[in-house]
């Protein structure tokens, strides 16, 4: 027993070490600085798992997220959303090649809502990982094309369909829109805009941000990435 109970501490020590902040941020409301952030990373062979985590200006932790993607591919393995303020809680958790189980609770004393999705769509992958597929797709979009996608949406329980295109270049900036595939989706949610630079890093961030406003809505801003 206290072989096993050493083994599982230095793994847990391992994985420790092996994590590293790769990037944080500032959000911005209206133009007032009012969210910051922290993104770390931990790399395994085929896996990557990632914690972003929030706060507000007081350095308080408002959100954490945890992820696990696949490192050569869009696979997305699992995600997990937990909102301090609130309880806000989502979660999605790949079970099958087609298959996701996801979970949301909009406060603590809300029920639990838990379903079964499947979609067989070739690109079903959660927010995290629309940046990583534009990068995947950046010549298409220069070219004009539009590239299709489903979002797990774990609020709505289920997948909706998406598109991102090159909109234009703007200050040696690249900015591509996404936007719901469905039009009348794109009359109640607003467009997202991703900022890259020349070497296809994400530098700025438009639109529905992770983190509530003070009563519990939904909210857009602007993120600035470094």
């Amino acid at each position: 027993m206290f072989k096993k109970i050493v083994l599982l501490f230095l793994a847990f020590s391992l994985s420790l070490v092996a994590e590293e902040i790769v990037s944080s941020g500032r959000i911005y409301i209206d133009n007032t600085e009012k969210y910051k952030f922290k993104m770390f990373v931990n790399n395994l062979n085929d896996t990557m798992l990632v914690k972003r985590v929030y706060f507000n200006m007081n350095d308080d932790t408002l959100l954490i997220e945890n992820i696990k993607i696949g490192k050569k591919n869009l696979i997305p393995y699992f995600f997990e959303s937990k909102e301090f303020r609130f309880g806000r809680f989502e979660k999605i958790k790949k079970i099958a090649d087609t298959k996701f189980v996801m979970k949301f609770r909009k406060t603590n004393t809300s029920e639990m809502k838990i379903d079964t999705i499947e979609d067989d769509d070739e690109n079903v992958i959660f927010s995290f990982l629309v940046p990583k597929l534009i990068n995947a797709n950046y010549s298409k979009l220069l070219n004009g094309e539009m590239v299709n996608f489903r979002l797990l949406v774990p609020s709505r329980m289920e997948t909706v369909g998406f598109r991102v295109r090159f909109l234009k270049k703007e200050k040696g900036l690249s900015i591509i829109k996404m936007e719901a595939s469905s039009w009348i989706i794109r009359k109640l949610v607003n467009p997202l805009y991703f900022y890259f630079d020349d070497n296809l890093k994400l530098v700025k961030y438009k639109g529905r941000i992770s983190i509530p406003d003070e009563h519990n809505k939904s909210q857009d801003g602007t993120t600035i990435y470094y």
